[in-house]
């Protein structure tokens, strides 16, 4: 599983400021110290279907977040190291499972656990694979409960309910995004980039 979360460096933030919801980063005081992931058309998804239930509010929510100059960057680890190193204050598309081993090592972070996104990880086997049947072997592998652990022992969040993760990764309120969802990304990714200007 993936989760999609709000983070933040600690040193550009005051505690008050603390996001308490994606819902805060619509507040203009966020003007120009935002960052996201350009490719992140299931926060729309998520919203319009789950939090909001309504596509018009999740687009009115995030035409408020355009309007504070989100700076996107590719890669998702990208966004956690502009945070350690200053670069922005505050990520709305960051992966939770970055921050937990970075605060570990002193890093200036924050995440928010309050409400999350989340969209699972598939793994896949190529049609004409060179040896596909170790290929399902470990796609069974994965899917297992011994496998899931392996992921939360390698700092992954497990999709595998029954597996906690190591680190806290899953949100309290998450927005799951179903595969059936998926099928409208094409619709969605248009309106995610015309609400950021995005190419």
């Amino acid at each position: 599983m993936q989760y999609f979360i709000v983070a933040w460096n600690t040193n550009l933030v005051k505690k008050e400021e603390d996001p308490k919801s994606f819902d805060d980063l619509g507040d203009p005081r966020w003007k120009n110290r935002l960052i996201a992931e350009p490719r992140d058309v299931e926060m729309l998804i998520a919203f319009s279907k789950h939090k909001f239930k309504s596509e018009e509010k999740a687009v009115a929510l995030l035409r408020k977040i355009a309007a504070n100059n989100v700076e996107f960057h590719a890669g998702h680890s990208q966004l956690a190291e502009l945070l350690v190193a200053g670069q922005a204050a505050v990520c709305f598309t960051c992966y939770s499972h970055h921050f937990p081993s970075r605060i570990k090592k002193g890093a200036p972070l924050n995440y928010l656990l309050k409400e999350g996104v989340a969209s699972l990880v598939a793994t896949g086997i190529f049609k004409n694979a060179p040896h596909p049947h170790s290929a399902m072997l470990f796609a069974r592998w994965i899917a297992s409960q011994e496998g899931q652990k392996a992921y939360a022992v390698g700092g992954r969040t497990p999709a595998n309910p029954k597996i906690e993760p190591v680190e806290k990764t899953r949100s309290e309120k998450t927005y799951f995004i179903s595969a059936a969802e998926t099928k409208e990304f094409p619709k969605y990714e248009k309106t995610w980039k015309e609400i950021f200007k995005l190419r």
